[in-house]
Parts: structure tokens; C-alpha cells; sequence
């Protein structure tokens, strides 16, 4: 499982399609950068954590409508946590449980909202690039 080898790595991975996104970058104390992209139309689509040049702390993905698509947490540019992908219209569809950057459990939940624990081999095609 590789981990991004920079920033603009995950905005990419988010929203490949809208080359006409802007990212606001806002200096925070202990050396923590706050990072934000923007759809054209002006709706938050990522706002992110990381000190230097590596993702650190919480990541959310926002679909367009302003709901959440995703939230990660990360360590040392790794996913570490649990991350959590929703639907559309904001039910839970996803969890999976990251070690540095390892996925070691998860479940994904049907839209009627049942819960399905993911296999072995679910969890090794889980990486930071297709969460």
C-alpha cells in the first residue's frame, strides 16, 4: 500500500475531472498546515491537515451538495484510524480500520443501511488510493 507522496496527490485522487478548483493554504501553529480546495462554484470539495509536506491529522471530502463523501485520518502520511466513506444523501456505506496505512478491518453497509463485514481479500484491495 503506498502512501501519497504529496498533497496535491489526494486532491487529485478526489476530483480529477475539475482542473478549475482553487486550494487555499492557512499556516497554523506547531508547523500544521490547513489545507482547502474548492469546486468552481465555490463548495468546499476537501479541507485537509499536514505539517510539512506530508498528511497528518483529519481529512474530509465533501460531495458537491456540501454532505460528506469521506473522512480519513492520517499518520505520518499514512492513513491510520478509522476512515469512513457516506452516500450521497449522507448514510454511512463504509468503515475501514487503517494501522499505518494497512487496512486490518472494515465493514460496508447497504443502502437499506445492513452491515456487511469485509473479507480478507475486500480489505488487501482497500488502499488510500480506491478507500
Amino acid at each position: 500500500m503506498s502512501a501519497y507522496k504529496n498533497i496535491s496527490e489526494i486532491e487529485l485522487r478526489v476530483d480529477n475531472k475539475d482542473k478549475r478548483s482553487k486550494n487555499i493554504e492557512i499556516p497554523n501553529h506547531n508547523d500544521v498546515r490547513v489545507f482547502k480546495r474548492y469546486y468552481d462554484t465555490g463548495e468546499l470539495l476537501l479541507q485537509g491537515e499536514a505539517i510539512g509536506n506530508k498528511l497528518y491529522g483529519k481529512g474530509i471530502v465533501f460531495y458537491k451538495n456540501g454532505n460528506i463523501k469521506c473522512l480519513m485520518q492520517y499518520k505520518d502520511h499514512k492513513l491510520n484510524g478509522i476512515a469512513q466513506g457516506y452516500y450521497l444523501h449522507g448514510a454511512l456505506a463504509l468503515e475501514v480500520d487503517f494501522k499505518m496505512g494497512k487496512a486490518i478491518a472494515g465493514a460496508y453497509y447497504r443502502k437499506n443501511g445492513k452491515k456487511a463485514i469485509m473479507t480478507q481479500a475486500q480489505l488487501e484491495k482497500k488502499t488510500e488510493e480506491n478507500l
